[in-house]
């Protein structure tokens, strides 16, 4: 995941609370973890050296009920 992240353009960490979810395309990861977790990975990435600078946490979706994380990236 972090070679993932490091060659990607832009990734979104977005905070909403569902069960643990993963879902992987050809181009599109995403994670569902809890807002907490998506702060951890933020943080684990970036002490493993990743640069984060495009790496952003937005907020909820309003159109989703409850709190999840989705991190998505494009390669």
């Amino acid at each position: 995941l972090i070679d993932q992240v490091s060659s990607s353009n832009n990734v979104h960490i977005r905070g909403l609370i569902l069960p643990d979810e993963i879902l992987v395309d050809s181009n599109l990861y995403r994670e569902q973890v809890s807002v907490g977790r998506a702060l951890a990975v933020r943080k684990y990435w970036k002490e493993q050296g990743l640069d984060t600078s495009h790496i952003m946490i937005l907020h909820n979706n309003p159109e989703l009920s409850g709190r999840t994380v989705e991190v998505t990236f494009h390669g």
